[in-house]
């Protein structure tokens, strides 16, 4: 039987400094759930609940056959460090999963430490990597892999996106989840377990790399399969309910309707929690969601500047998200919004009109950002991302902290008025005096 060490680097901060405690990894969990139901056994070190575990030492009490690695583009300094001090002790594969992986296959792999890089969904390519090391096969038969042999790398055609009912739930005792929940209680209000039920965004944000990582094609379990786990994980870990961070729980009004309906059915006293878009709200689905229990709905905003808006490929306007939130609203369900600064061409104006969309919708919690370039993105592509993402820091690659300037308006004024409008909404502070920051943007501007 072979042995598997998956392991979750600590990841960059984000603006709440808590990035480290709010999610559990859940592709970790996942894969390795269906790992075990292929007999092999899976042991897994996540930094961010145990940030002194020596991997060292882990090595060697667990003595892996292979190693995996998960890697988000700002993670991948402290994956590659991991795989460096590996391999100055052992001689054992590396793996490689995730977005940064998934984008960057070539030239992750040209990195001396990692032996393997997998692209997308890593269960089906990760197995079959597992057995032909184990019986000494060929690696090209392998879809998603990417692998060297005599120094050169090779990279295999992508696989369809798999089918979530062939695929087991994760696996929640592989980690320390009650970390987890205890941390999502104070962010959400109620003790909840973190769920990822579905795979693929049909959507086209050009901020974003779901669809490049998951596919276009929303894949979820079925509800009627799903609701027999989502009590048993709610008995197990005594908590009140799930907090759903699927990208967009509301893609198929068809599927969240049916999910609502097992809910009501069962008379179950559950609270959740769940991600949506303003194109996807509608009167029936907000009203079906609040019966089932639904507390808080997150929903990405992004701008109030229409033509940012267009920029992003949202398919909305600032109206519509207004629209979408007095329905939320006369349906009596709690809402939460997502915002962006910083945005490539965005003008001080523009960052203004954000800011009053987010006074007038006055929703809590919010979450403020400031963009960054994601590989695999069209705004990367667009504007010049590689170069920002190659000469930032890892805590710059943070979202709290600006690593770009948008055209008109230089870095340092992005963070400034990133710090004003957190202070304002987050802190009580001062209103963001934003005739002195155009003033600033204009000065900038002159200097260049």
């Amino acid at each position: 039987m072979s042995n598997v060490l998956l392991i979750r680097p600590i990841p960059a901060l984000d603006d709440t400094q808590n990035y480290a405690t709010e999610s559990p990894p859940i592709g970790i969990i996942s894969l390795g759930a269906y790992l075990r139901v292929k007999d092999i056994n899976v042991f897994v070190i996540d930094y961010c609940t145990d940030p002194r575990v020596d991997v060292i030492d882990v090595i060697a009490q667990v003595k892996p056959d292979v190693i995996g690695i998960s890697a988000m583009t700002c993670d991948f300094p402290a994956t590659l460090n991991i795989a460096d001090r590996i391999k100055q002790h052992y001689d054992i594969p590396i793996v490689v999963g995730g977005a940064h992986p998934t984008i960057f296959q070539r030239e992750v792999l040209e990195n001396p430490s990692i032996d393997f890089a997998v692209a997308g969904e890593g269960e089906y390519a990760f197995h079959e990597l597992i057995t032909a090391l184990k019986e000494d096969k060929a690696f090209e038969e392998i879809p998603s892999l990417g692998y060297k042999q005599n120094g050169t790398v090779f990279i295999n055609d992508r696989r369809p996106p798999i089918k979530m009912n062939t695929l087991p739930f994760p696996d929640y005792s592989l980690i320390d989840n009650e970390k987890y929940i205890a941390f999502g209680e104070k962010y959400l209000g109620f003790r909840h377990i973190v769920m990822i039920i579905s795979r693929g965004c049909p959507g086209r944000c050009t901020f974003c790399a779901q669809n490049h990582t998951m596919g276009r094609q929303f894949r979820a379990f079925p509800p009627e399969r799903l609701f027999p786990e989502i009590k048993r994980l709610m008995k197990q870990y005594n908590v009140e309910g799930i907090w759903f961070k699927d990208s967009t729980l509301t893609t198929s009004k068809g599927w969240i309707m049916q999910l609502c309906d097992e809910i009501i059915k069962s008379r179950i006293n559950m609270k959740w929690s769940c991600f949506s878009r303003v194109d996807q709200i509608d009167r029936e689905i907000v009203r079906n969601m609040k019966k089932a229990g639904l507390m808080k709905l997150w929903i990405g905003v992004e701008s109030g500047s229409d033509r940012i808006l267009q920029l992003l490929k949202k398919d909305i306007t600032a109206d519509k998200t207004r629209e979408a939130f007095r329905i939320c609203k006369e349906e009596g369900v709690d809402t939460a919004a997502f915002y962006m600064f910083g945005l490539p061409t965005e003008t001080v104006e523009e960052m203004e009109a954000t800011f009053e969309l987010a006074r007038e919708l006055n929703v809590r919690p919010m979450h403020i950002a400031i963009y960054h370039p994601l590989p695999g993105t069209e705004l990367y592509d667009a504007f010049n991302g590689e170069e920002v993402v190659r000469n930032s820091t890892s805590r710059e690659m943070a979202f709290d902290t600006a690593c770009m300037s948008t055209g008109s308006v230089q870095k340092e004024l992005v963070q400034e008025i990133y710090n004003s409008v957190s202070n304002y909404f987050l802190k009580d502070g001062p209103r963001p005096d934003f005739k002195e920051f155009a003033k600033k943007a204009l000065l900038q501007g002159s200097l260049v």
